[in-house]
């Protein structure tokens, strides 16, 4: 697997997917299809069905026996910079009151430094990934080097920092930070709180 950073080869194949998730323009919805090959040329799919034999040295095949191709996931409620923090500590226990949620219980038992904001942010994006989330919106509280962290993971990132009730103004803005960048565009809007 790649480094998420360089560059796609030039063309992929993904050989006999047991199961591929495509979208229907006449049913103008996904369906399940079968026993096919994916071709993908940069980051585009170009094809759906028999790729026939690689005609291109720079190809990399891909044999998709026994694996689902289906589109990336989307997290729209995420903390990656603080859950896996909580991890141990709240898996246990919940209140009846809120479905087995201990959310409100452990919510502020501590904060962690920059580091392990950091470290953090990097384990959840990492285990979003393995399941299939390529698209994440991060409320997570904002710091420095917040788009940074989230640039360098290669995924499509809508930042919307959190905010805690209290006295004075409080601002929250809403970003999308581009793959392989670390710099916010997209989504510019701005709402504020008194």
């Amino acid at each position: 697997m790649r480094e998420p950073l360089q560059p796609a080869p030039p063309r992929q194949i993904i050989r006999n997917a047991a199961w591929l998730v495509a979208w229907d323009e006449v049913a103008q919805s996904h369906v399940y299809r079968r026993d096919l090959d994916l071709t993908i040329e940069s980051d585009t799919i170009a094809a759906i069905g028999s790729a026939g034999p690689a005609d291109n040295a720079d190809a990399v095949e891909i044999d998709g026996r026994g694996f689902a191709v289906l589109p990336g996931f989307v997290d729209i409620h995420a903390h990656p910079s603080s859950e896996p923090m909580l991890k141990g500590l709240t898996d246990e226990v919940g209140s009846r009151q809120l479905y087995m949620s201990s959310l409100y219980e452990y919510l502020p038992l501590f904060d962690a430094d920059p580091e392990g904001r950091r470290a953090a942010t990097e384990v959840a994006l990492c285990e979003l990934m393995q399941s299939g989330v390529t698209t994440v919106c991060d409320l997570s509280a904002a710091r420095e080097d917040w788009l940074d962290t989230l640039g360098a993971s290669g995924m499509r990132v809508y930042v919307a920092p959190m905010f805690r009730s209290g006295g004075g103004s409080r601002r929250m803005a809403t970003r999308c930070v581009t793959p392989g960048t670390n710099r916010p565009d997209g989504m510019d809007s701005t709402a504020r709180f008194a």
